[in-house]
């Protein structure tokens, strides 16, 4: 196990090593998720009824079936669920970063001074480690300028996130070529809040504290495809989104979350929650991951009015 994944090694034995494969498709095979529609009741859960206004700046939803627009808005996502893997263009980066990621968590133990040797090679990494150890969370006394008092002030965990926020961001940040730079700004503190969130709730769970953090902070690059993708078909957001457009956007995109993360190996825990996700909706899948994702979703929605 190497020093970054050993620091997130606490409350393993309760994460299942494999998704739940779907009825009549053998395990370890892509099911074809069932198709984003409006629930029967057109009632979107809490989080999204107040998250999908709060990110475009559109009105209030209303209370109306799917509009032409919102059905070919739907088309769309549901045409990229339907195919093997996304288009990179859609989430620019991932392919590079993910890879970066996976080989830190590989890497032996190394002793203190030897990862300040390396994060420092990293001027944004670096600004991002001092600048979390003079934070209130951390600091306990006189400002700190030396990288290896940093580390040790913010230990692993402090480390870990650090590593994962710094290489994850581009992935948001530079959507903005394809998205509006307002709109990608959104999508990246929603997904630092829900990071943080899902952070603590794994911990709280027994579930490994990484895998929480990696599905919060990753759970919105659904959105960011959507997005992306819209915009290259020219289609719009309605100005008054409906109720049943906001509750099928919502397990569209996190269904694209998971169809994109299913192939990112970061985590045996991460990839198998991003399998089930991606065949089944965040609301019908059993994995715990799922409960601390939609948990985190919920405590965040206070935060986003």
């Amino acid at each position: 196990m190497g020093w970054f994944s050993r620091l997130f090694s606490r409350g393993q034995e309760n994460v299942p090593t494999k998704a739940r494969a779907p009825s009549g498709v053998a395990a370890g095979h892509d099911a074809p998720p069932a198709a984003a529609t409006a629930t029967k009741s057109g009632a979107p859960p809490q989080d999204a009824a107040v998250f999908l206004p709060w990110l475009t700046a559109t009105q209030a939803l209303v209370d109306t079936a799917l509009s032409p627009k919102e059905q070919a808005l739907l088309a769309t996502l549901n045409a990229l669920l339907r195919q093997p893997s996304l288009p990179e263009a859609l989430l620019p980066r991932a392919a590079q970063l993910i890879p970066r990621l996976v080989a830190l968590m590989r890497e032996h133990e190394l002793p203190v001074f030897m990862v300040a040797k390396k994060i420092s090679r990293d001027p944004v990494l670096m600004a991002e480690v001092l600048h979390l150890a003079n934070s209130p969370n951390y600091r306990a006394g006189e400002p700190i300028d030396r990288l290896e008092d940093a580390i040790a002030q913010i230990g692993h965990n402090g480390l870990n996130c650090c590593i994962a926020k710094v290489l994850f961001k581009p992935i948001v940040r530079d959507s903005a070529s394809l998205l509006t730079a307002g709109l990608a700004q959104r999508l990246w503190d929603r997904a630092d809040q829900l990071a943080e969130r899902g952070a603590s709730l794994a911990q709280h769970q027994h579930q490994r504290t990484l895998d929480g953090y990696l599905v919060g902070l990753l759970s919105t690059t659904g959105w960011n495809v959507a997005l992306a993708a819209w915009r290259k078909a020219g289609l719009a957001l309605p100005l008054a989104p409906s109720k049943a457009f906001a509750s099928a956007a919502d397990a569209a995109t996190l269904r694209l979350f998971g169809h994109a993360a299913k192939a990112w190996d970061i985590t045996e825990g991460f990839m198998a929650f991003s399998q089930d996700l991606y065949a089944h909706g965040l609301q019908q899948t059993h994995h715990p991951l799922a409960t601390v994702l939609r948990q985190a979703r919920h405590a965040t929605e206070t935060g986003v009015h």
